[in-house]
């Protein structure tokens, strides 16, 4: 569907998958991890349905040649793909490996909404991915200031709405779910990395579209070493609260570093652009640690 620049169709798909991973907070409430594994798996088989129709168009003639011309980089591009994912997700991987089944049902309960709110957000940037691809192949300049004019018409609505959704988490899930006990400080480091998206899809756009795929997965698995250390880190002292906020510390290791590494490897591009996206990232980082520190203050900083 990205491919043939279906966009309507993708958006489909990708709403219909993030209503439907709601499914898991309900599912998880009633029959706890079990609950929450079931309603991931109706979840995708609703999605399914929903564009089967589109899975049964034929592919038309396969160009073999291409195909093997490009394994190799497309082989890397999947692994990329499957570490970037757990990446994003570090808070439910990390509890599924080190925490007991209720703490792993109470983040997947989370993670629902969580992956509800970032599939939603990932699905509205791929026209703008495809676009700065395809700008990327032509001018970088061009194509960097065509990013620079996507963020500061996004960044600090989706700023806004992870925050308002991370408020409204802390008022809400507590009363709806009393049974899991949810911690605002579990919520508060889970949830505000979504303000970090608009940042690492478009730059990792452009890792991709300079063939640095090996560097990029380098770069997600330190990311991924930083969210361990941490998560261990926090662990010793607040039990179960290390998956979260080593998901948040990955992402902004992530982000800072990917800001980093496309700056030396577009050194072309003007400065002018480069400010702009290092003080609206810095900005973004401050203003997500500005509301941590005063809902924690709020609550006697007590976690």
């Amino acid at each position: 569907m990205t491919a043939a620049c279906r966009f309507d169709e993708y958006r489909r798909a990708i709403g219909a998958r993030s209503l439907t991973s709601l499914l898991a907070i309900p599912l998880a409430m009633v029959g706890g991890i079990s609950g929450w594994f079931i309603g991931q798996v109706v979840a995708a088989m609703l999605v399914i349905v929903q564009i089967g129709r589109v899975l049964w168009q034929p592919m038309g003639r396969v160009d073999w040649v291409l195909l093997r011309r490009h394994l190799p980089e497309a082989l890397q591009l999947c692994v990329v793909t499957v570490a970037w994912t757990q990446l994003l997700n570090f808070g439910r991987l990390y509890a599924s490996m080190a925490y007991p089944a209720e703490a792993v049902a109470y983040y997947g309960v989370v993670g629902a909404a969580y992956q509800s709110i970032s599939t939603l957000l990932i699905s509205a940037f791929i026209p703008v991915s495809v676009g700065l691809l395809g700008r990327l192949g032509k001018n970088d300049q061009e194509a960097f200031v065509y990013m620079k004019d996507v963020l500061a018409r996004t960044v600090w609505w989706v700023l806004a709405g992870t925050l308002v959704a991370t408020e409204l988490a802390i008022q809400v899930l507590g009363v709806v779910f009393p049974g899991y006990h949810f911690d605002m400080a579990t919520l508060l480091g889970l949830l505000p990395g979504i303000a970090l998206y608009p940042f690492f899809l478009l730059l990792g756009n452009c890792m991709v579209g300079k063939r640095k795929t090996l560097l990029y997965l380098l770069m997600i698995t330190v990311a991924l070493g930083v969210g361990l250390l941490v998560a261990h880190a926090v662990d010793v002292r607040f039990t179960q609260l290390g998956a979260a906020w080593g998901q948040l510390a990955g992402l902004v290791a992530f982000t800072s570093g990917l800001y980093l590494a496309t700056r030396r490897l577009f050194g072309g591009v003007s400065s002018t652009v480069w400010d702009y996206l290092g003080s609206s990232l810095l900005g973004s980082c401050a203003v997500v640690g500005l509301f941590i520190g005063i809902r924690v203050h709020m609550a006697n900083g007590v976690f």
